[in-house]
């Protein structure tokens, strides 16, 4: 027994964005959007508080106090 799943929300606007923009039907726009390679994941919450907290080559005062000891 084969079950389709129900197509998630995301991939129905999907759908019907593409079907507004290029004037396909729903299920040919549908079936592009599930075909379509999925979009790179973006970076994580942590991965952004690293960036926004140091840069690469950025001096900092407290690494200058030990350099001269």
């Amino acid at each position: 027994m084969t079950e389709k799943k129900r197509t998630s929300r995301r991939l129905q606007h999907a759908a019907r964005e593409r079907m507004k923009a290029t004037g396909e039907k729903y299920t040919t726009a549908l079936q592009a959007v599930i075909d379509a390679p999925p979009l790179p994941s973006t970076a994580s919450p942590a991965d952004l508080r690293e960036n926004l907290t140091s840069s690469p080559g950025e001096d900092h005062a407290s690494d200058d106090a030990h350099a001269h000891d």
